[in-house]
């Protein structure tokens, strides 16, 4: 099997992008004018209030070289910008192409942002037939149906808007918008968020090879996904939580056992094991 060699495109195209971020020159927000007399003046903002300031004839070159090196990286961070969200899309169009291939008959609901609010998804999506569920952005136009949800809270109301290709009707909309579009705020609280700052470290360089971070992610999910089920099973509220007091504690009682103790061969005996039970719930 041939294995795909680490992204050093990808690294060359980042640190080619960092080096040009370097400036040349202080950069200079503002605009370089004539003034009557044969000397220039520069209008810039300073604390929200613009102001003109003139500009001797000697320093004119070095003031239009600063101006000119803010407008340059001005106009780098838009393309980085907009590279990062060409790179979005062209991964999600080939993470979407695998998907299909492995599991054709798999059928799956998306909740994405808006950036994913275009057609080229729709009709990857249309072509493997599956569901969607989209945050609606203002000042796009798609012919597709709409939902949307006003919550009130404290006197402040919030909105949220989602497109999507299932039937909107009396019978669904409700459904749709608490089990599917807010639930996506769901996924990024209790999942990202969780893995960032919640003892996982997912943002931590455990290893500088893809093959690596793939590993430590995979393993990262799994131990996720326990956490998950024993905050919701019989471990939690029972005796566990009076003996260790939170499930961190539980956690650092675990790996502490793992690193330092032989586990014996009867705790691996599936008949003894059999009698035990620990109920975990999904909810």
């Amino acid at each position: 099997m041939r294995l795909p060699k680490p992204p050093t495109l990808i690294r060359r195209l980042r640190d080619a992008r960092v080096r040009q971020l370097a400036a040349r020159c202080p950069p200079l927000a503002a605009s370089l004018g004539r003034q009557a007399g044969g000397g220039f003046h520069v209008t810039l903002k300073v604390q929200g209030k613009t102001r003109t300031v003139y500009v001797p004839k000697d320093l004119k070159k070095e003031v239009e070289a600063s101006i000119q090196e803010h407008r340059r990286l001005r106009r780098l961070l838009r393309e980085i910008k907009a590279s990062k969200q060409d790179c979005e899309l062209k991964a999600f169009a080939r993470l979407a192409g695998r998907l299909h291939q492995d599991f054709p008959q798999l059928r799956l609901c998306l909740l994405l942002d808006a950036l994913y609010a275009n057609g080229p998804v729709f009709d990857l999506c249309k072509q493997y037939r599956w569901k969607f569920i989209v945050t609606f952005a203002a000042g796009h136009a798609h012919a597709l149906a709409a939902l949307e949800c006003r919550e009130e809270a404290r006197g402040e109301s919030t909105r949220f808007a989602w497109l999507t290709n299932f039937r909107v009707d009396t019978s669904t909309v409700t459904a749709l918008g608490n089990r599917g579009g807010r639930l996506r705020w769901k996924i990024e609280n209790e999942g990202f968020n969780i893995q960032k700052n919640g003892g996982f470290a997912l943002e931590h360089a455990y290893g500088n090879g893809p093959w690596a971070i793939k590993n430590f992610y995979l393993l990262m999910q799994l131990a996720h996904r326990v956490l998950q089920l024993i905050e919701r099973g019989s471990l939690r509220v029972g005796r566990c939580q009076t003996l260790f007091g939170s499930l961190r504690a539980l956690g650092r009682r675990l790996a502490e056992s793992l690193r330092h103790q032989i586990i014996d061969a009867d705790a691996l005996d599936v008949a003894a094991a059999a009698r035990i039970q620990i109920r975990l719930s999904p909810s």
